[in-house]
């Protein structure tokens, strides 16, 4: 979103203008509506999720809680899902077990048109992803707590319709987390460099594998489903491809 890299480094991008300045806060998730006029931009610790109108530069800011929320604009309405943050990091309570509990969280649904939260979905643990379905109609959601699961919700009346375990959680601090456009599989990340892909509408896993000789840091799915892209970063720049019926590493084919 920059259109200048530091003063001191001497290099400018090609780009047409600037929505928010890189120094203003770092950039930890970012969605474009579906008619391409409006971004949302989630910084980390300001509480506040940054809507631009694309046309008129226009901003809007909706609160968000703590730390940074996950944002997603619906496919087919003029709503956007929000991650609020309950409670900060530092003061998650600890379990039984010792482990650190994240908090309960929740998505929130805002109304571009009315500028208003129309439904709010209670979720058990801290969020990694969302995603709506490409008919608008169910929300896909990556929770991190007790239970790590895939959620799906009913975006009309905010109802659960189903959820699946995905085993163990990266402890990796970026979330990366995909679904398909039907909503029919899932791609999460366990033990930061390993990837877990999971039938929706089972619950079965398909297939597993390790992806990065570092951490995994991103995950997208084709639009036909049919391949599965996960990113490295930092020590493994590499870009893998994966066949999601089968799980052959397709990135050398």
């Amino acid at each position: 979103l920059p259109a200048k890299m530091a003063p001191s480094s001497g290099f400018q991008s090609d780009a047409q203008s600037v929505l928010k300045e890189a120094n203003d806060n770092a950039i930890m998730s970012l969605a474009t509506s579906a008619d391409g006029k409006w971004v949302a931009v989630s910084g980390w610790g300001d509480g506040n999720v940054s809507v631009f109108n694309l046309q008129t530069k226009e901003e809007v800011r909706v609160p968000a809680g703590v730390g940074f929320a996950q944002v997603a604009f619906s496919p087919r309405e003029p709503l956007l899902a929000i991650e609020i943050p309950k409670a900060p990091m530092v003061s998650r309570p600890a379990t039984s077990a010792g482990v650190v509990a994240p908090p309960a969280n929740a998505v929130l649904l805002w109304d571009l048109n009315t500028r208003q939260v129309v439904r709010e979905v209670a979720i058990a643990g801290s969020c990694q992803g969302i995603s709506f379905a490409a008919d608008g109609l169910t929300l896909a959601i990556s929770e991190v707590g007790s239970q790590n699961e895939v959620t799906l919700w009913r975006v009309a009346d905010g109802s659960k319709v189903a959820g699946w375990s995905v085993g163990l959680a990266s402890s990796y601090w970026l979330p990366s987390f995909a679904v398909t456009d039907d909503l029919a599989v899932a791609a999460t990340v366990t033990e930061s460099n390993k990837l877990r892909v999971v039938n929706l509408k089972t619950g079965q896993e398909l297939w597993t594998a390790v992806a990065s000789d570092q951490a995994i840091t991103a995950l997208a799915f084709s639009p036909d489903g049919r391949m599965l892209a996960s990113g490295g970063a930092y020590a493994d720049p590499v870009i893998r491809l994966w066949e999601v019926a089968s799980g052959r590493d397709a990135s050398n084919l």
